[in-house]
């Protein structure tokens, strides 16, 4: 092999070396933003629940506060009706006994 292919192989790595971490932070950025799009849509969600005390069970799910407020039953008794976020339950956590 002669010394000239040598270092033009040494030149071309030298030359996309950082166009390839170019590339590959390109697309971290992109999937992270692609990851951070989903989970902020995801947490715009608003469960009505319905219960006479216990077990609350839920009835629909809304993408905003206002929607699911407007939604609630008026004038129903012995009955609640409530809007959460989908993160919080009427219920208790997980596992409460």
């Amino acid at each position: 092999m002669c010394q000239g292919s040598r270092s033009a192989r040494r030149h071309l790595r030298e030359m996309n070396g950082p166009m390839m971490r170019l590339q590959r932070a390109s697309a971290i950025a992109a999937l992270s933003l692609l990851t951070w799009a989903a989970t902020a849509s995801a947490e715009c969600s608003w469960i009505m629940w319905w219960g006479d005390r216990n077990p609350w069970q839920p009835v629909r799910a809304y993408s905003t506060l206002k929607a699911c407020e407007a939604d609630l039953p008026h004038g129903t008794s012995r009955t609640a009706w409530t809007c959460l976020p989908d993160t919080v339950a009427p219920r208790g956590p997980k596992g409460a006994k």
